[in-house]
């Protein structure tokens, strides 16, 4: 098993969606959604808040639900029903999580050279003789094919 680069180690400690915590006043100020309304959708299930041991903590939510509800306020604001805009925001949730995955298990390393940037995304052959190597600089991504 290949042990995870460090500069993942330490990304992954830094953009820790677990670790963004919001409390119901600051998600509102941060979405333009009312305290009301967060409750509200809460109540219908459409976000969730975190579990909490009192009942008289304010509730606090994860990042991944100030990304649902900035979804849901766009659809709403662009003539969407609540139901459609929560089904609409679910459905580019889904999508960003096989992305996600599929990402995850693409990118073996990433290696900056000081004016680009290298990701290696893997074997590209089946016999693993060639690598697979996405070149991020200038503005633009490449490709190239690195020889074993």
């Amino acid at each position: 098993m290949e042990k995870e680069p460090v500069q993942y180690q330490l990304l992954r400690q830094i953009f820790s969606a677990e670790r963004m915590v919001f409390r119901i006043g600051e998600l509102s100020s941060m979405t333009g959604v009312s305290s009301r309304q967060l409750r509200y959708w809460e109540q219908k299930d459409y976000i969730e808040s975190m579990q909490r041991g009192d009942e008289q903590a304010a509730r606090s939510y994860h990042f991944r639900e100030y990304a649902r509800v900035t979804g849901i306020k766009y659809f709403l604001d662009n003539g969407y029903t609540l139901s459609a805009a929560v089904k609409k925001v679910n459905d580019y949730i889904n999508m960003a999580n096989l992305v996600h995955v599929f990402v995850k298990q693409a990118i073996k390393n990433v290696d900056d050279r000081g004016d680009h940037i290298e990701i290696d995304l893997g074997w590209f052959d089946e016999a693993a003789g060639q690598r697979l190597i996405a070149v991020q600089g200038s503005g633009k991504v490449t490709y190239k094919i690195i020889e074993r």
